[in-house]
């Protein structure tokens, strides 16, 4: 889509994404960080990768670099190959 010379189209996507973030963003974090919690005490989630969770690895760098939190989330799901195609339908 992006080329050395983006179609105006493009240009006022990337715009209109810019000038949006900073009201996007929060929403984002927050959203994230509590879908971690309630992940976390899933039954059939082994585990969950978010950087506002203390079982993080790098949650003391994270509290100091992004202390609102980001986006990003991982988790491993129970149950095997069968099982997290289901979820990743469900989503």
């Amino acid at each position: 889509p992006f080329s050395g010379a983006p179609d105006p189209h493009n240009c006022y996507m990337l715009e209109r994404g810019m000038r949006t973030l900073h009201a996007r963003m929060p929403i984002l974090t927050s959203n994230s960080a509590e879908l971690a919690r309630r992940l976390q005490n899933h039954p059939n989630v082994v585990r969950v990768q978010h950087v506002t969770l203390p079982s993080h690895s790098d949650y003391e760098v994270a509290q100091r670099v992004v202390p609102k939190g980001c986006g990003m989330l991982g988790i491993v799901v129970a149950g095997g190959n069968g099982f997290h195609v289901k979820v990743e339908h469900l989503l």
